[in-house]
């Protein structure tokens, strides 16, 4: 995650988040808000703790390691030791099934056939979507896994501890949608004002409160914008989510834009960009997309910038920290130059 640092008063007083912005970038009282949030699903986070659950006990315990969980929260902490005491409690043939659900396939595409259910489907709808579910291909014996681990998991774990939960993640889903209410919040329709691009879809972004600190999931369906949030997700970290997420279709025009092709591949030969692109990817992601994603990047950082104030020092790919600081340095105004112009402009000066 990137370091940000934030107006104390921002800070300080819940409701003021916006306070930081200039006049010209306040958001019209017209406007409702188009990010709802939403408490604890199962459809969402019977499958997530799972995978949680094996990546504490099995897979990737240096990354969900007892160290993060304790110095995020006590809550979040209380929830590791679940996690532990969940997995060593748990018979050998089920730790076996859970090992092969997360080896043949990762979590993301288990929630994301699930995602357009109902919020309050049972773990009986989970199991029949994913394993009727043609884009999955699902082999028999790992469907058979799924309707047992999954069911098991449940009645025997999950169903109490997400009961025990659900009130409160309500209660923390309603504090933030009445602020986002109050404060008028209107995600899209401030990235098309200082961008300059109307987008293709009218969307909508809903989050779901997940019990992992660690990691988050995003999906999307028709208009929709899906996003897993963590137990400590401030106003903040609800508002920046569409800001990364709607900035993506704003640069699609770019991928069949000769110039930006031209510019892709001449930056194949820059090294330092190219170690970084392989440092992360498979030879297999097309390296204009991998150029496209610090733009992404760093014009989702720049909405941050405009909308509270906030300021970054952290690259998360290469040249997107350069490329939101090109946009300060410029001042961008979409009423004098484009945001594709401006995305060549910043990628000529990078080869100049």
């Amino acid at each position: 995650m990137s370091i940000r640092k934030f107006f104390i008063i921002l800070i300080a007083l819940s409701m003021l988040i916006f306070s930081g912005c200039s006049s010209t970038d306040a958001i019209s009282e017209n406007n409702s808000p188009d990010i709802v949030v939403k408490g604890l699903t199962l459809k969402v986070s019977l499958i997530q703790t799972a995978y949680e659950m094996y990546n504490v006990n099995v897979s990737n315990p240096n990354k969900f390691s007892e160290s993060y969980y304790k110095n995020s929260s006590r809550s979040d902490y209380k929830h590791y030791k679940w996690l532990v005491k969940t997995y060593e409690s748990m018979d050998i043939e089920m730790k076996k099934v859970l090992n092969n659900l997360f080896l043949s396939r990762d979590s993301w595409d288990y929630i994301n056939s699930v995602i357009t259910l109902d919020d309050d489907c049972s773990v009986e709808d989970i199991v029949n979507k994913i394993n009727s579910d043609n884009s999955l291909n699902l082999p028999d014996f790992l469907k058979k896994d799924l309707d047992k681990f999954l069911k098991y998991f449940y009645s025997e774990y999950f169903k109490d501890y997400i009961n025990k939960k659900d009130n409160f993640y309500e209660k923390k889903a309603h504090e933030l949608n009445k602020k986002l209410s109050i404060n008028d919040v209107n995600a899209l329709k401030f990235v098309e004002k200082v961008s300059g691009v109307t987008l293709d879809k009218n969307y909508k972004s809903l989050m779901y409160y997940s019990f992992n600190p660690v990691e988050t999931h995003s999906f999307e369906y028709d208009n929709f914008m899906v996003s897993t949030i963590s137990p400590n997700s401030t106003i903040l970290d609800v508002v920046s989510l569409p800001f990364y997420k709607y900035s993506r279709p704003l640069f699609k025009t770019l991928s069949t834009n000769e110039d930006f092709l031209a510019l892709s591949t001449q930056l194949q030969k820059n090294q330092n960009f190219v170690n970084m692109y392989n440092d992360l990817y498979t030879t297999s992601y097309p390296f204009e997309d991998w150029c496209l994603e610090n733009l992404i990047s760093g014009f989702a950082k720049y909405l941050d910038y405009r909308y509270y104030g906030s300021t970054y020092e952290h690259s998360n790919y290469v040249y997107d920290l350069k490329f939101y600081n090109y946009l300060k340095d410029i001042n961008f105004n979409p009423n004098k130059t484009s945001l594709e112009k401006v995305s060549l402009d910043f990628y000529k000066s990078i080869l100049n």
